[in-house]
């Protein structure tokens, strides 16, 4: 229904290491003139870069210049691979 990007969408290009994996899903609602940006995962956050750092994984999603805007923040503690899955 709605596309997804997943580890088949890269295909066999080499991943960057280090930078961590963002998933996500994207979806417009022309006629109500909506966009909803879901954050399910985040994987290996740093995880070459600095091994042995305590991460606090923060989530913020924003669409500046509109009025109607909504903003939300999550924030999840303690992990390198944190699952949001809020909308």
């Amino acid at each position: 229904m709605f596309p997804k990007c997943s580890e088949k969408c890269i295909g066999s290009e080499p991943r960057p290491t280090g930078l961590g994996l963002l998933h996500c899903t994207l979806q417009h609602f022309p006629v109500r003139k909506r966009l909803r940006v879901s954050i399910l995962k985040i994987e290996a956050l740093a995880g070459q870069l600095k091994p042995d750092l305590e991460m606090m994984a923060m989530c913020r999603v924003a669409i500046p210049g509109l009025k109607t805007g909504k903003e939300q923040t999550s924030e999840i503690k303690r992990g390198r691979d944190p699952i949001f899955n809020q909308n």
